[in-house]
């Protein structure tokens, strides 16, 4: 159907959700706007900070697992992967711990899409 040049969608509501799958997996609160899986990138870590930091850092929130870049030297790159048990406790763990302190440094989380 057409109104004054423009072209109006005329399909079903539920069609059109279904047409973006996408949409489903965003945020439930609106917020942010980005779809998150259940894998975040973990930012600005120190040096020095091991897996099991990040293992104890993120226990509340349903950690499975930590894949972080280790140097000859025995230090970490500054960044890490953490998978969560789920898409929402990725997006809890971004929403409850970026910008948290963790030895000594605030650490940023993003969703590792």
């Amino acid at each position: 159907r057409r109104v004054h040049g423009d072209v109006r969608d005329t399909a079903p509501a539920a069609r059109r959700d279904n047409a973006l799958p996408a949409k489903r997996a965003r945020a439930a609160d609106g917020g942010g706007g980005f779809v998150v899986g259940s894998a975040v990138r973990v930012g600005n870590l120190a040096f020095e900070a091991t897996s099991q930091d990040l293992y104890q850092h993120f226990r509340s929130a349903g950690i499975l697992d930590v894949l972080m870049k280790v140097k000859p030297n025995g230090m970490n790159d500054g960044s890490a992967v953490v998978t969560f048990n789920s898409a929402q406790a990725a997006f809890l763990a971004i929403r409850d711990f970026h910008n948290s302190s963790l030895r000594g440094r605030r650490i940023t989380l993003t969703p590792d899409n």
